[in-house]
């Protein structure tokens, strides 16, 4: 018995996050012509992607329409923690900004660095960048296990943003490598 399958030739490929975070969305998406969902691994937890995956599946299976799944990883990449403010906190040129070793939710003074050791791997006057560079920090001074930077380029700075040592060696990349 020869049974083709009809697939549609067209691609209609949606993101899935927050915005477009439940069965009913899915579905809805879907019934509008998607047939691909990408998931984009810099952002949210596994545990997020796990439930996705699922909804689709069954949104699949309810519509009958074929729905691949794409994943988009990034690769390692260090992150500061999050802020007690939605949205963030905005950084003004000059002003003194923290990383620090504690766990705790940010302000427009400090935020978690991306790892307890972190302060080790600094030293005065190196830069540190923000936010995919857009913003630009220099360090003043290292008091025990905090890193005091001035601020030199500010801007509007979210939860898990991606921070930047240029001046890092491959040394300190493989030492602090994420496993995927």
């Amino acid at each position: 018995m020869n049974r083709q399958l009809n697939f549609p030739k067209t691609k209609i490929i949606a993101t899935v996050g927050p915005a477009i975070g439940t069965k009913t969305q899915l579905l809805k998406i879907i019934k509008a012509g998607a047939n691909i969902f990408r998931f984009n691994f810099s952002h949210g937890s596994y545990r997020d992607y796990e439930r996705y995956i699922k909804w689709i599946r069954e949104a699949s299976k309810e519509t009958m329409m074929p729905v691949e799944i794409m994943c988009d990883f990034q690769g390692p990449k260090f992150r500061i923690g999050g802020f007690e403010k939605l949205g963030g906190v905005i950084l003004k040129r000059n002003q003194e900004f923290v990383i620090t070793s504690k766990k705790v939710l940010g302000t427009d003074a400090f935020v978690s660095g991306p790892f307890p050791d972190f302060y080790t791997y600094v030293k005065k006057n190196q830069d540190i960048y923000l936010n995919d560079g857009l913003i630009h920090l220099n360090v003043k001074k290292i008091l025990g296990k905090e890193v005091v930077c001035k601020v030199i380029e500010g801007g509007t700075l979210s939860d898990h943003k991606g921070i930047n040592l240029p001046w890092s060696s491959k040394k300190f990349a493989i030492r602090r490598a994420i496993p995927i």
